[in-house]
């Protein structure tokens, strides 16, 4: 070999040797950037998985809200179904006072006459402690008052017991209701 040829050869030696090395540092280069690229892919998959869970708990949040509307309409319907007994209503005082001084049995139907349709009078209702103190419990978890609940607890037994032909014992087919599902 001549001596061009050596100094041809050596020029495409360092020729390739300085691709070679321009070309690894590339290759170390693009490594990198898919590491990087990779971990902020498993970043957002992780947030997006974190918002999937999110979006599932609302659903079902949202869910459990239908099931109570559902109900809540339902009783609507049958609110709007219930005949009403307008000879029925509470007194200021149930207890009536008798000139000998003793307690006689409220006259509803008298203190319904002085009870305008839409006004509201006042009951005086005995309970035992655990209900007043159940009463006390609904209306810290549902925020709805005492008074409300009491007015709408005995609301509901009285229309049951005015369903029921007037009786004090209920049959067993009884439904209630169940707000878990």
């Amino acid at each position: 070999m001549n001596v061009e040829d050596n100094l041809l050869k050596e020029e495409q030696e360092r020729t390739l040797t300085w691709a070679i090395e321009n070309l690894e540092k590339q290759r170390e280069g693009i490594k990198d950037r898919i590491s990087n690229a990779s971990g902020e892919f498993q970043d957002i998959k992780s947030r997006l998985d974190d918002i999937a869970a999110v979006i599932d708990d609302m659903t079902d949040e949202k869910d459990a809200v239908d099931k109570k509307i559902e109900v809540a309409m339902q009783r609507m319907a049958n609110l709007n179904e219930e005949p009403v007994v307008e000879n029925i209503a509470p007194t200021a005082n149930p207890e009536v006072s008798v000139d000998n001084g003793t307690t006689s049995a409220p006259d509803f139907n008298a203190a319904a006459e002085d009870v305008k349709p839409g006004q509201y009078a006042s009951l005086k209702v005995n309970c035992r402690a655990n209900t007043l103190e159940l009463v006390r419990q609904i209306a810290l978890r549902t925020g709805v008052s005492e008074a409300t609940i009491m007015e709408n607890a005995v609301s509901a037994v009285a229309q049951a017991i005015q369903k029921n032909n007037f009786r004090m014992h209920f049959p067993l087919g009884v439904k209630l209701v169940n707000y878990d599902d």
